[in-house]
C-alpha cells in the first residue's frame, strides 16, 4: 500500500509536479495526499488544483505561528499524512512542529551543504568562485538547514554562469535527487532515529548524484 505525503511549497511547486508525476507510477510507494501552500495564488496550488490533488492554504498573516502549524497538524493526522517534504517551501516550521515531525520531516535545499545555508545560495556560490554547485535532500531539524544529509547531486560550475543559469541547470537534478530520496525515506532506507542516521547499503550511490548539464 502506498504511504501518503503531503508536500509543502511557496511558489511554482515544480519539485512538488516531480514528486506528483512520480507517484502516478504503480511502482511508485508513495502518493500525494495533500499539497499545502503559504501562499493562496501561487502557481504551484493552482497546478494542484487543477489535478484535482488535495489542497490547504496555510495562512500566517497575523496569526501566531504555532497556532497556524497546530491547525496544519489536525489537518495532516485527518489525511494519515506519513511524511511531510518541503518542496521550495519559504517559511521556517516552528519547533513544536519539527519535533512533532522528526525523522518524518524532509527539505530540498539548492547547494550543497554544509555550504551556503539560508537564502541566494547560487550568487553566493558564484561570487566565492567555487568550481561545483549542487543540491541537498535532508531532514529537517530546528536550525535552517542544519539536518543529517539523505543525499546530493553535485554539479560543474561553467565559465559565465550567472545564478539563473545555475539554477535552471540544476533543477533537472534537484528533481531526480528528490524523487530518489523520497522514495528511499519512505521505504525506510534511509532513517534517522535518536539522532543517528542510517541507510542501507543499496542506496548509498543512489543518493550521491554526479550531474553533467543537461
Amino acid at each position: 500500500m502506498k504511504k501518503n505525503i503531503a508536500i509543502l511549497i511557496s511558489g511554482r511547486g515544480s519539485n512538488m509536479q516531480h514528486l506528483v508525476n512520480l507517484s502516478e507510477d504503480d511502482d511508485c510507494p508513495f502518493r500525494v495526499a495533500l499539497v499545502v501552500c503559504n501562499v493562496a495564488n501561487a502557481a504551484g496550488l493552482t497546478w494542484a488544483k487543477q489535478q484535482g490533488l488535495p489542497t490547504y492554504v496555510m495562512n500566517y498573516k497575523g496569526q501566531d505561528k504555532e497556532y497556524v502549524e497546530s491547525n496544519l497538524t489536525d489537518i495532516l493526522d485527518e489525511q494519515n499524512i506519513e511524511f511531510v517534504i518541503l518542496a521550495g517551501f519559504m517559511k521556517l516550521l516552528g519547533k513544536t512542529f519539527v519535533r512533532k515531525w522528526q525523522g518524518k520531516l524532509v527539505n530540498i535545499h539548492p547547494s550543497l551543504l554544509p555550504a551556503y545555508r539560508g537564502l541566494h545560495t547560487h550568487q553566493r556560490a558564484l561570487d566565492d568562485h567555487v568550481l561545483f554547485a549542487g543540491c541537498t535532500v535532508h531532514f529537517v531539524v530546528e536550525d535552517v538547514d542544519a539536518g543529517p544529509v539523505i543525499g546530493q547531486a553535485v554539479l560543474p560550475i561553467s565559465h559565465g554562469d550567472s545564478a539563473e543559469t545555475l539554477a535552471s541547470k540544476l533543477l533537472p537534478w534537484e528533481h531526480e535527487l528528490l524523487g530518489r530520496a523520497v522514495t528511499a525515506v519512505v521505504e525506510n532506507k534511509v532513517t534517522w532515529t535518536d539522532d543517528e542516521l542510517v541507510r542501507t547499503q543499496a542506496v548509498q550511490e543512489y543518493l550521491q548524484i554526479v550531474a553533467t548539464n543537461k
